[in-house]
């Protein structure tokens, strides 16, 4: 049975963030990361799938999505200490790690510093370094916008750069790490400050030295899933990889580029299942959506039925949650209870 997830929020080191918690009291936790401007929910379909297995949580780190915008900076360290703060702080003794992009980074620094805390890690199109390919198109890529006149001009953005998403899916990320202000205009949740700095990661040979250390000494298994159409890592520095650590296996998502969970969330579920421990050991199949599941065609038309004009931005979270109530009232339904008939209510009569 999958979980639906809380919103909570917790201060740590002056920061207070926002995390997503598919609560699973018992169960082996399981701490998911996002990347550079990203946010938690792009975590959602994972992290739902693996609650019927692992406590999850999908964190919002400092200065992105829900979490307050940080005032001594977003040096990598600041993330590592808030992860070490986090894990502290919820009594976790042994977790699972997935970090994608910057996230990875910080999961692999957390293991490096805390070995007998972290039970294996999952990574998502990182690396200890980038390909010459990767460098090359950072040179030439134009600014990031800071902001867009409207929704559908923020999706167009996107879809230039993403042709392999899912369109509700696609708009769903853009409406949780992006926000509508007073005048009308999308801009980013994350703090600008993000977006003013190169990250040094994947330029400073400080860094990549002691990522590629990191990688050879880690005790623990790691899994590297990486996007077929990124162009973040090559081929080559994967099979470096392989060959610097025994306890490093990667695997490819076709049609996916950077941002994995996105573009291809069952696709990356499945490849994540027998790293995990899950189906593909067990031989279960990973499960379908069900058919009595709402679609967003269905959200759309019940919206419009009573007068609600649910507009694209919100039409998938609205959807997600529906369906994730709707779950929760079948389970609770005990078999056979169409059956039993209800009994009469009697309203009051007045008297005089």
């Amino acid at each position: 049975m999958t979980v639906a997830y809380q919103e909570k929020f917790i201060t740590l080191n002056g920061v207070r963030l926002r995390y997503l918690d598919w609560g699973a009291e018992g169960k082996t936790p399981l701490i998911c990361m996002h990347g550079h401007a990203g946010q938690a929910h792009i975590w959602d379909e994972f992290a739902e799938a693996m609650s019927s297995h692992f406590h999850v949580y999908a964190l919002d780190q400092r200065g992105h999505g829900g979490s307050g915008w940080a005032v001594d900076g977003y040096a990598r360290q600041r993330f590592v200490e808030d992860l070490a703060a986090f894990i502290e702080a919820h009594g976790i003794t042994k977790c699972v790690l997935a970090g994608l992009s910057m996230g990875g980074w910080n999961a692999l620094l957390y293991a490096d510093a805390h070995p007998e805390m972290v039970d294996r890690v999952v990574i998502v199109d990182i690396g200890p370094e980038r390909s010459q390919e990767a460098l090359r198109a950072q040179l030439t890529r134009s600014p990031t916008p800071t902001f867009f006149y409207n929704f559908e001009e923020a999706y167009q953005w996107h879809r230039a750069g993403n042709p392999w998403a899912d369109e509700t899916r696609l708009r769903k990320d853009i409406a949780n790490k992006m926000v509508q202000k007073y005048t009308g205009m999308w801009e980013w949740k994350a703090d600008p400050a993000l977006f003013d700095n190169t990250l040094p990661d994947n330029q400073d040979p400080a860094y990549i030295d002691n990522y590629w250390r990191i990688h050879r000494n880690l005790p623990c298994p790691v899994l590297e899933v990486r996007g077929k159409e990124s162009i973040l890592l090559s081929d080559d520095i994967i099979e470096r990889m392989k060959q610097a650590s025994d306890l490093f296996t990667s695997v490819d998502v076709e049609d996916a580029g950077h941002v994995v969970t996105v573009d291809k969330p069952q696709a990356f579920i499945d490849a994540t299942a027998a790293f995990l421990g899950l189906a593909a050991e067990e031989g279960e199949a990973t499960p379908e959506p069900s058919p009595n599941d709402l679609t967003t065609d269905d959200v759309r038309a019940m919206g419009k039925a009573v007068g609600l004009d649910i507009s694209d931005a919100d039409l998938a979270e609205v959807t997600h949650v529906l369906n994730a109530i709707i779950e929760s009232i079948d389970v609770i339904n005990p078999p056979g209870i169409e059956s039993v008939e209800p009994l009469p209510i009697l309203l009051p009569t007045k008297e005089g």
